[in-house]
């Protein structure tokens, strides 16, 4: 243990939420944290999915708005996405390094980018309604590469799922501890006192 982290008593705040240390800390990151925080550290897969499927909503939902005012596609959605959705699974994630969170992001970001294709599938002779639409854009892109149809769509897809693996990689946190706190100065006098006098 570092020479500086020896000398910490019982009551020094946790460098994260501020709560009063009692009994044992830990260090990330050169950071004195408690118990709590350390777990949050660790990640959440709930946390993760909640924060990657609201950035996801939220995008689709932006994409139909501009689509409402100004009936047109707003094509950059697939990258604005990748952004987004990975840096909210990201801050889910906290400094899990487990891969299921970059996968996750990866999923999130193609369902929202593929979303945005029902306007145009609903234009299209044969599809019978918005479901069938939902479904056939699932699989839109597959199409679309092995007719190597709408280039920029694939490449801007392709952009947007980069964008999330890249930015949904953990932060990198060392968790070292536990460690035991020692005890205020005062209360260690006490309990010399108490001894002598007994």
């Amino acid at each position: 243990m570092p020479p500086a982290l020896a000398a910490i008593a019982a009551g020094t705040p946790c460098g994260r939420c501020g709560v009063e240390l009692r009994s044992h800390y830990f260090v990330a990151n050169g950071h004195v944290v408690c118990e709590s925080c350390r777990e949050r550290l660790r990640g959440s897969g709930s946390a993760a999915l909640g924060l990657g499927l609201g950035a996801a909503v939220l995008c689709a939902v932006l994409y139909y708005v501009v689509y409402l005012i100004w009936h047109s596609n707003f094509v950059l959605i697939a990258v604005l996405a990748g952004v987004v959705i990975g840096l909210a699974v990201r801050r889910g994630a906290q400094g899990s390094r487990l891969q299921r969170f970059r996968f996750m992001a990866l999923g999130l970001t193609y369902l929202c980018v593929v979303s945005t294709y029902a306007p145009a599938l609903m234009e299209m002779p044969g599809v019978d309604g918005p479901l069938h639409a939902a479904v056939r854009s699932l699989y839109l892109p597959f199409l679309m590469l092995i007719s190597m149809k709408n280039p920029v769509t694939l490449i801007l897809l392709g952009f947007g799922l980069h964008e999330a693996w890249k930015l949904s990689a953990p932060h990198v946190v060392n968790v070292d501890g536990p460690f035991r706190v020692l005890a205020p100065v005062g209360a260690a006098h006490g309990a010399v006192a108490a001894t002598t006098d007994a």
